[in-house]
């Protein structure tokens, strides 16, 4: 029962509930009594329950994104489906034959810290409409669904392990260190730039091929949360202040902690990023708006757009430039033509595709001459003033995901290991190759020392993983009925 502290009482109290966006439900519109915001599967949702939530999610925004409509729509949209997903999951529980009555958890609320001094019914009845301006039955639902759900997530959890060998693996990538350098192409490459009249209609067909002649096209451009906070330094004071506040009752774990400070950082200044967004697609025009953020323009089909249905009818229905704030990005938007695409958008995707071609074809040369001769790959490649080829001594493998992953497939548990260059060509707006010079292994005998605790922090990680998928998959398949006195499209 303390999780019902946890999650609720004190969260409300401290800072408000946070809110879980992007989950994809599919939403339909009926009328219905004006006291119900939504129903799903004949299970209501009240509109004092979804103000109380609102209230608290708004009470975290800033001035300016409150005064976004577009945000504030979605933000709607996403409350309901939060309040929906521990409705489901509560019934769930129930399916299960797990239950909690309301005098039980009427007693359990009385017995706690912000509610000891109340000492009859109607005391706790106006205790908590001045604290949560709310129904005490409404509350007290809310309470026994959080409950359920809890319960719901323990009776799954049980069912999660993480074998020796996961733990392994965890293991190496810990307490695995390289040295190793880092070879980029610093200076533009030639390209293809022009193209005839015929290479521009075959690559149109390329574009349409297997698509309906009758969808929507878009050309887009997207920012993501982690384009704005790049260069953000988390100090050793910032961490210890988070898990002194946040995790306290976790193990420390450095990397972790500052995944979820810069993921945060990065929430905020997202939704941060709105209004400046907001603005531009008033004043600008998409080619100018791309390249203040450095993003190339591309193409979108509707019909092949992973978003949920209540994206698609906002981006169907929105008329010239646009912009919607999904799945902790903004999708800057405008329809282009539906058959024939404009000749300069087509000859600049020709330009981008030609372009990557020849940065693979350029590293894939270099893969060739360090396979033809390795001992002397690295005197060759440094000569050459194209590239950058940066030092790195003594890195962790668990801050390298995408490089400790290759090597150390490579290595399979060699005491000794030769330089080796990681023959793949990694892609994150541009492209780079490893050259790994020296890969030092923990001595594999420690590793039962420190068996139980790895297990124990991969069974965390795994558990949240499966109950996201999990909850996305129990909403996706119940329609939310929204009512339409409150949810009007555009």
């Amino acid at each position: 029962m303390k999780s019902i502290l946890s999650k609720l009482i004190i969260i409300v109290l401290a800072a408000g509930l946070i809110i879980s966006l992007g989950v994809g439900s599919e939403f339909i519109s009926f009328g219905m009594d004006k006291n119900i915001i939504a129903k799903v599967d004949k299970m209501e949702v009240t509109k004092k329950e979804f103000i109380f939530f609102k209230n608290k999610k708004l009470s975290e925004l800033s001035s300016s994104i409150k005064g976004n409509k577009d945000f504030m729509k979605i933000l709607d949209y996403q409350i309901v489906d939060m309040i929906v997903q521990r409705k489901l999951l509560a019934r769930e529980a129930k399916n299960l034959g797990f239950h909690i009555s309301n005098e039980k958890i009427r007693q359990y609320i009385l017995n706690t810290e912000a509610f000891k001094d109340i000492v009859t019914i109607a005391n706790y009845e106006t205790a908590i409409r001045r604290n949560f301006d709310l129904d005490v039955d409404v509350f007290e639902q809310i309470l026994i669904e959080e409950n359920l759900s809890d319960k719901y997530y323990g009776f799954i959890k049980e069912f999660l392990f993480i074998n020796n060998d996961e733990a392994f693996q965890e293991f190496l990538k810990n307490e695995t260190s390289m040295n190793y350098y880092k070879i980029e192409l610093i200076k533009p490459i030639n390209f293809k730039k022009t193209f005839t009249d015929s290479e521009i209609e075959e690559f149109k067909k390329t574009i349409l091929s297997d698509k309906s002649t009758k969808a929507s096209f878009y050309k887009f451009f997207k920012i993501n949360s982690y384009d704005l906070n790049k260069n953000e330094n988390i100090t050793d004071s910032d961490l210890k202040s988070y898990y002194e506040n946040y995790k306290s009752g976790e193990e420390f774990n450095k990397e972790k902690i500052k995944r979820e400070i810069k993921e945060k950082i990065s929430d905020k200044l997202i939704t941060n990023e709105l209004k400046t967004i907001s603005n531009l697609v008033k004043t600008e025009n998409i080619n100018e708006i791309s390249k203040k953020y450095n993003k190339e323009i591309k193409i979108f089909n509707i019909s092949s757009l992973q978003a949920p249905s209540n994206i698609k009818t906002k981006i169907k229905t929105s008329k010239g430039l646009n912009f919607i704030y999904y799945d902790k990005s903004i999708w800057v938007f405008e329809l282009t033509d539906n058959e024939i695409f404009q000749k300069d958008l087509v000859v600049n995707q020709m330009k981008v595709v030609a372009e990557k071609n020849s940065k693979k074809e350029f590293y894939n040369n270099l893969i060739n001459i360090y396979k033809t001769n390795p001992d002397d790959f690295l005197d060759k490649i440094k000569s050459d003033n194209r590239l950058q080829v940066s030092f790195y001594n003594n890195q962790k493998a668990a801050n390298l995901p995408l490089i400790s992953k290759k090597a150390l497939n490579q290595t399979e548990s060699k005491k000794n290991i030769n330089p080796y260059l990681i023959d793949y060509i990694f892609e994150d707006d541009k492209f780079y190759l490893i050259f790994i010079e020296k890969l030092r292994l923990p001595d594999s005998e420690l590793f039962i020392l420190d068996k139980d605790r790895i297990k124990n922090s991969l069974l965390i990680d795994k558990t949240e993983s499966f109950f996201e998928k999990l909850n996305r998959e129990i909403i996706s398949n119940n329609k939310i009925e929204l009512n339409t006195k409150y949810f009007k499209d555009d």
